[in-house]
């Protein structure tokens, strides 16, 4: 269910208004809540994975940041990156497609049987899964201290506007906000739907009328004015499509109060690698 789809806003409207009536204390739990209730509307099972990411990630943290011996710190660390790692490569890098034959004389004389089985990527763990190791390597550098909320952290992880299109956030910006305290005092209702109406309109009008010419396109003689104009569509598409999905990710997140780093800015004018 993508933010721009009626459904969505439907379903999330009422609870992403509802946040305001939460207590304080319980607001990050509502927030978590929220978080795994909308990823589970992609495949329940995914849940089992990302909580299997926050809780490593969290204890590792908290083994480097308790122990005193330099041995374990790096061994905690490589367990994250171990477990983390593999997960990515497994799922998102990874397709097993098994095919039996011959087992037709088990069942019967007819066609081989074919059987196969797919493991599908989790939507957005690569975005996660970078964003907690970078908060265990923060730890192990001593640039942060790990938080002794696991609520807190496991919000900070699946925090949902931002889940699957990033941007992926230092644990000293987004858990900063996460922890801090009177949130409600930073809910920017006017911007946030200014920013989401944004994206609503990259995503759904501008990105569907480029990609409805770049389709329209495909037919076309293969000229230089032609592929000229194929290659800006295409960039403009990249850009509408990705830019406005993290606009309203961005709006949703002023809703609650906490602020997303921009995911590019200005696109397509980098100067060097490290912009």
């Amino acid at each position: 269910m993508p933010f721009n789809s009626l459904d969505f806003w439907i379903l999330f409207i009422p609870l992403i208004m509802g946040y305001r009536l939460i207590p304080e204390r319980y607001k990050n739990l509502y927030i978590l809540s929220l978080s795994y209730f909308y990823y589970s509307l992609f495949e329940w099972r995914f849940c089992i994975i990302i909580m299997t990411s926050t809780l490593t990630d969290f204890l590792c943290a908290q083994w480097i940041k308790n122990s005193s011996s330099r041995s374990t710190k790096r061994l905690s660390l490589g367990i994250s990156l171990f477990s983390n790692l593999s997960l990515l490569i497994i799922f998102k890098y990874f397709y097993i497609n098994i095919s039996a034959w011959g087992l037709q004389a088990l069942i019967n004389d007819s066609s081989p049987l074919k059987f196969s089985v797919a493991l599908t990527f989790p939507i957005g763990i690569s975005f996660y899964t970078f964003q907690t190791l970078s908060y265990t390597i923060d730890c192990y550098r001593g640039k942060i201290q790990p938080t002794r909320n696991f609520i807190n952290f496991a919000t900070y992880v699946s925090y949902f506007p931002q889940l699957l299109a990033g941007p992926i956030e230092r644990a000293s910006s987004l858990l900063t906000q996460i922890e801090a305290p009177n949130r409600d005092d930073k809910v920017d209702y006017k911007y946030g739907f200014y920013i989401i109406l944004l994206g609503l309109v990259k995503k759904n009008f501008y990105s569907s009328f480029f990609l409805y010419e770049l389709n329209e396109m495909q037919n076309q003689e293969n000229t230089i004015l032609s592929l000229f104009c194929r290659g800006v569509f295409m960039i403009m598409y990249v850009y509408t499509d990705f830019s406005g999905y993290c606009d309203i990710g961005r709006g949703l997140s002023h809703l609650f109060g906490i602020k997303l780093s921009l995911n590019f800015k200005p696109f397509y004018y980098a100067k060097n690698p490290t912009q």
